[in-house]
């Protein structure tokens, strides 16, 4: 433990005493003492480094090192040139690189200065180093996982338009990858407010035609990056799209589904850990946008892709639907009333093959049931409440009965076509068994209610029927 200790003690007490031998240069440079300066670069080049703050200056400083001393690392392998491209001064890296024209290819631990550049979004910097930096010596920033991380920085700094020129210039840039980030258009993927279908409020008519411009060139990035992947094999293809298009369900970015699809028409088929496919994610995650996509589908892709089940439920589209959407999504929409509406609405967009008449259907059946229910209640509820006079018996008691048990004949029928309808939407294209038997089962209610003795001698055989068929009877003298 003290070894540790006095380790540590160590570390602290070296680079402070390595911090404090520039504390004569920090402050010549402060008080613009250029004699001390000179001074103290001609013992130790190394100090330019720091950062500077005054231009003449830094121009005074730069004249002053040869070209192989600006080439100094510091702790972090970062040369002046590094820590200019992070705060993004053009004007000190022009004197940098006019001075020593290979400092944008000197590797530091966290990359190249253009890396640096890209990262802090300093996009000037990263026009100009793409014109200094050489790619055709093996130190280049612009190949294998270097090149990946280069243009995944740009693409998230939303520098659409350097990202384009980047794959224009270095197409297989399109193909590689970072590890643990994955591809360009994976990361792309993930920028769902780069897009039309993004939700963006702008103010300002410079806002609205800057945003319009980015949108372009990130769906004309899309196309590049597919286009580019496209001249791989098939498998491989398809590994890189699949990542961004399952992205892009859940997201609601339908411009790049539409995109992946239009160019590797397998894509549609991508699927998740759990089987859900893009429709399903869509469902899943109340995008109405991407769903829609299916209706611009043959009607056999309809049937197929509704037709898949996650694992390991074993849920239909139907059944994801009825899952409760993540809260960011539910409250897009305040209000329960509001909530329950856009819920309903979505349940229905998950019904492609239907008519319009075929979505009426099982609401029509419900409400029939429910307006023959009441009725049904109201009348038993007359005759329960009546005053049992004669004419009570003779003909409000039989007609209520007539009433009353014909709204309740109704009411069963109705709502076991409603209950049937509804099994048959659940379990009808993969379990047919289960819809025949609940068929047979929902049958019998209905069969043992017509069969009732009461209801026959009600209808038919009562003094009712009979006292009105002995009314209508000819007047004529028998006998």
């Amino acid at each position: 433990m003290l070894l540790v200790i006095g380790h540590a003690k160590g570390r602290v007490e070296n680079k402070l005493k390595d911090l404090g031998s520039y504390l004569p240069l920090y402050k010549a440079v402060l008080e613009k003492h250029w004699n001390e300066t000179r001074k103290f670069l001609d013992e130790d080049p190394i100090g330019t480094t720091k950062e500077p703050k005054d231009v003449e200056f830094v121009e005074k400083v730069i004249r002053r090192i040869s070209p192989e001393n600006l080439a100094l690392t510091d702790r972090n392998g970062e040369t002046a040139l590094s820590v200019a491209a992070v705060v993004g001064n053009t004007y000190v890296a022009k004197l940098l690189v006019n001075k020593n024209p290979h400092l944008p290819n000197i590797s530091g631990n966290f990359g190249f200065p253009i890396h640096k550049a890209a990262e802090y979004g300093e996009r000037d910097m990263i026009w100009y180093l793409l014109e200094v930096t050489r790619d055709d010596i093996e130190s280049s920033p612009f190949v294998g996982e270097s090149g990946a991380k280069l243009l995944i920085d740009i693409i998230t700094a939303e520098y659409f338009d350097i990202a384009l020129h980047l794959v224009s210039r270095y197409p297989e840039m399109a193909t590689s990858e970072v590890q643990g980030v994955g591809s360009p258009l994976t990361v792309l993927a993930k920028i769902s407010n780069a897009f039309p279908s993004g939700n963006v409020t702008l103010k300002f008519l410079e806002q609205i035609q800057e945003r319009r411009r980015d949108q372009h060139d990130a769906l004309e990035l899309v196309k590049r990056l597919c286009a580019e992947i496209l001249e791989l094999d098939d498998a491989k293809a398809f590994s890189y799209l699949q990542q961004p298009i399952l992205i892009a369900a859940k997201l609601g970015t339908h411009e790049i589904i539409e995109v992946i699809v239009k160019t590797f028409p397998p894509a549609i088929w991508a699927a998740d850990e759990e089987n859900h496919n893009i429709f399903q994610l869509a469902v899943l995650h109340r995008r109405e946008n991407v769903f829609n996509l299916i209706y611009r589908m043959s009607d056999n892709y309809k049937h197929l892709i509704t037709r898949y089940v996650d694992h390991p439920q074993d849920n239909n589209i139907l059944h994801l639907a009825g899952k409760l959407p993540s809260s960011d999504r539910l409250n897009l929409v305040s209000g329960a009333a509001l909530q329950v509406q856009r819920e309903l609405h979505c349940t229905y967009a998950t019904f492609p093959n239907r008519s319009h008449k075929q979505r009426r259907k099982d609401p029509m059946d419900d409400a029939i049931s429910l307006f023959s229910s009441v009725t049904c209640i109201l009348t038993f509820l007359s005759i329960l409440t009546s005053r049992y006079s004669e004419d009570d018996f003779l003909y409000v008691l039989p007609s209520g009965l007539i009433v009353g048990f014909s709204m309740l004949f109704i009411s069963i029928t109705s709502m076991m076509i409603a209950f049937s309808s509804a099994i048959y939407l659940v379990f009808g294209h993969i379990r047919a068994m289960i819809v025949i038997i609940a068929g047979s089962v929902l049958v019998l209610p209905v069969t043992l209610y017509v069969l009732l003795p009461p209801l026959h001698r009600i209808l038919f055989k009562s003094d009712f029927i009979g006292h009105r068929s002995s009314r209508n009877q000819s007047h004529r003298i028998l006998h």
